[in-house]
């Protein structure tokens, strides 16, 4: 609604915006709008990542979870497994749920030994290492867990655990 006006000299004057003002306005509000619209983009994408990495260390733990209900000779054979993202399944054999599709995840299990901290006592074992990865590959989580020999398996060791073997629970030193 303009407004008229009489200025001095007799002149009708109207009140209101410029074109250049106007134009100033709708510029302005259109850097809040894309500024606004850029922080939830942001936010949405970082939501996603944290998603993913949830459902890769969850993905990872299961997997390494698995591994480490085997017997110490059937380990071995879980080197170089590996489930595309979309095709993991549980442990009993059903598929992930729908929040595991993005994850893929891998097993690599290498024999290696190992001396404990602060000693000169080497331990033979299984080193199991577990990595979750997305769809272009890129690895989100890396889980590694070392599981020793059972003593009844290692040649001139002594038993200093307690146990009598029983899977990967047992432990096998050699001292050098």
């Amino acid at each position: 609604m303009a407004v008229t006006d009489r200025s001095q000299s007799g002149r009708r004057v109207r009140g209101g915006f410029t074109l250049l003002e106007s134009l100033m306005a709708v510029g302005i509000l259109l850097m809040v709008v894309m500024a606004v619209t850029l922080a939830v983009t942001a936010g949405q994408h970082h939501a996603f990542e944290a998603q993913q990495r949830i459902a890769a260390t969850i993905a990872a733990e299961e997997l390494m979870g698995r591994l480490s209900t085997l017997e110490y000779q059937d380990l071995a054979g879980w080197h170089g497994y590996e489930e595309t993202p979309g095709n993991m399944t549980a442990m009993d054999g059903d598929p992930m749920p729908a929040g595991f599709r993005q994850v893929g995840r891998r097993a690599s299990v290498q024999q290696q030994m190992e001396t404990l901290p602060g000693s000169n006592i080497n331990v033979l074992g299984y080193h199991v290492r577990v990595q979750a990865f997305d769809g272009t590959g890129e690895t989100l989580i890396e889980l590694a867990r070392f599981v020793p020999q059972p003593a009844e398996e290692t040649v001139g060791t002594e038993e200093t655990s307690g146990t009598s073997g029983g899977g990967a629970l047992g432990l096998g030193i050699l001292g050098l």
